[in-house]
């Protein structure tokens, strides 16, 4: 396998360079080397890094995820819109609910108080059910950060793992 011009390995090129002696700027040692763009030399880019690859068990589709017992596939981000828009759908329904039964139990009373109750229900019985809609979201909100919390910090991870073993790979 061929090294790319300007790798760690690419051993061609670099023999024919003269030795680097430093620079430092506060002691007037002189004009800095020429850039040759060399891996090494000052001024040349670092050493490129590969992306970290996707983990497998991560990768798995939706119902993977859900049968992983090892759990270190999250299902979580992935099912949280879902549960948001049952918690929405319930909690609709249950302001309708709510709304029917107002109706049919004032309609046994005078026509002004069947009139009152709905107006006072439509005015203020969706503050309950905004408040719990509200808590909903936090607590997906939460979740879902916790989670890719725990995702950042695996990738983190890797990527230190493949830097260490790089850096012991050098001479």
């Amino acid at each position: 396998m061929s090294q790319p011009p300007g790798s760690p390995d690419d051993s061609s090129q670099t023999e024919s360079l003269p030795p680097y002696q430093g620079h430092n700027p506060g002691q007037g040692s002189g004009p800095l080397p020429p850039y040759t763009g060399q891996w090494g030399q000052w001024g040349a880019p670092g050493p490129q890094f590969q992306p970290a690859q996707k983990n497998p068990v991560e990768s798995r589709g939706f119902f993977g995820a859900v049968f992983d017992f090892t759990f270190r596939s999250l299902v979580s981000i992935r099912f949280a819109k879902f549960l948001y828009i049952v918690a929405m759908v319930y909690l609709a329904l249950g302001w309708l609910f709510g709304l029917v039964v107002v109706t049919t139990g004032a309609a046994y009373d005078d026509e002004y108080s069947v009139v009152l109750v709905v107006i006072l229900y439509l005015v203020f019985a969706w503050i309950p059910f905004f408040i719990q809609l509200l808590l909903v979201r936090v607590f997906l909100e939460f979740v879902i950060s916790t989670v890719r919390t725990s995702q950042n910090t695996a990738a983190t991870r890797a990527e230190i793992g493949l830097l260490r073993d790089e850096l012991r790979g050098r001479p």
